[in-house]
């Protein structure tokens, strides 16, 4: 009967209480009790920078040791190490150590940072990926720049209307029977445009 009290005790225990877990949280385990820590020598522990991803006032099973990480909680640092984990633009994983980079940073330890335009990771019109230490952005079709500020003359839709190449400045290099800021008009005997244009 005590056994029984006991389990119907634990079942009936409010959830964890001192704020609710913010973005990315869920990568780490909210927790009570040790025994909800289901990764070999974590601990249900406060919450620590750099895990600045869970409020404060919130356990989270973890390494007993700061910035330390992994199934042995001895060997496995944060990505970055001690001092630098995640290059401090991410979230350090408990259990391996890995990192979850913040928007606009990529790598294995968060070092490289995107190309953005007015506070948008390639003005959301582009991927950012890795480029040997560096970050760039690959962009959609009409986009240029280095963040992908820059649209082709003709827009995205139809860019250089479709009779020229698109230069970094988004200005067109049109093909050889148009002409036109956007190369809309055609030369000379193409299209019936004959009367309209001399190239």
């Amino acid at each position: 009967q005590l056994v029984l009290a006991a389990v119907l005790l634990v079942g009936e225990l409010p959830a964890p209480t001192g704020g609710a877990a913010v973005p990315n949280s869920t990568i780490n385990t909210i927790c009570s009790f040790d025994f909800n820590c289901l990764v070999l020598g974590h601990k249900c522990l406060a919450s620590i920078a750099p895990y600045r991803y869970i409020d404060a006032g919130v356990k989270v099973c973890r390494c007993p040791a700061i910035n330390y990480a992994g199934g042995d909680c001895n060997t496995t640092t944060c990505t970055g190490g001690v001092a630098s984990p995640c290059n401090h633009h991410g979230e350090c994983r408990y259990s391996d150590g890995s990192c979850l980079c913040d928007d606009g940073w990529i790598g294995a330890g968060c070092t490289a940072q995107c190309p953005s335009s007015g506070g948008r990771v390639c003005s959301n019109f582009g991927t950012c990926e890795r480029s040997g230490e560096s970050a760039i952005c690959t962009c959609q079709a009409g986009r240029k720049g280095s963040a992908c500020e820059i649209e082709c003359v003709g827009g995205m839709a139809n860019p250089c209307s479709g009779h020229g190449v698109c230069q970094g400045d988004g200005t067109c290099v049109c093909d050889s029977s148009y002409r036109g800021e956007d190369c809309s008009m055609a030369c000379p005997g193409l299209m019936g445009f004959a009367d309209r244009l001399v190239c």
